[in-house]
């Protein structure tokens, strides 16, 4: 198996995107206005739906974009560290 990561380029921001071209986990979100262009990208390579979706922390660098690519991606599960966003299976 032959894993991808794509560092998505929103300056100082880390969101990372990684899969296997069948599964895929996306790794933080950038600020909410990077939202949208992440979702662009990953349809733009294919990637429909995520497996899952990861909040490191909750600095909005980090966090900002979860609302959007949680609403357009659908990933199955979504892990967090913080109590305040609650994980949850869709």
């Amino acid at each position: 198996m032959q894993m991808e990561i794509h560092f998505l380029p929103y300056g100082r921001v880390d969101a990372i995107l990684i899969g296997d071209g069948s599964r895929w986990v996306f790794v933080d979100g950038g600020f909410r206005r990077d939202g949208e262009r992440a979702v662009k990208y990953m349809r733009g390579i294919g990637i429909e739906k995520l497996d899952a979706y990861i909040c490191t922390h909750r600095h909005r660098d980090h966090v900002g974009a979860a609302p959007v690519i949680i609403r357009d991606m659908k990933p199955g599960i979504v892990y967090t560290r913080d109590t305040r966003m609650k994980s949850r299976i869709i």
